[in-house]
């Protein structure tokens, strides 16, 4: 993993060197589109909703911990009637 990132790392700063007005535009042009977004504000609104999902994640993580703490299980039960 870390051999494949430092080959991506080569690349990109080959690929800068080679073509450097167009490296600073785009740097450029991100650094613009990312003063225009309220990062905050989207970083708020993912947190808020993390922690809506958050709460019922737990509970249904909670009663399946103690179903199988008391031993109740999901296997399907096996019927005399059809040769079990």
């Amino acid at each position: 993993m870390h051999k494949y990132a430092h080959q991506l790392w080569s690349e990109l700063e080959e690929q800068i060197r080679r073509e450097p007005t167009k490296a600073v535009l785009l740097a450029l042009a991100g650094g613009f589109f990312l003063c225009l977004l309220p990062i905050g504000r989207l970083t708020g609104a993912l947190v808020r909703v993390t922690l809506v999902l958050l709460k019922p994640a737990l509970l249904i993580l909670g009663v399946i911990k103690l179903l199988e703490y008391s031993g109740v299980t999901c296997e399907p039960h096996r019927d005399s009637k059809f040769g079990g």
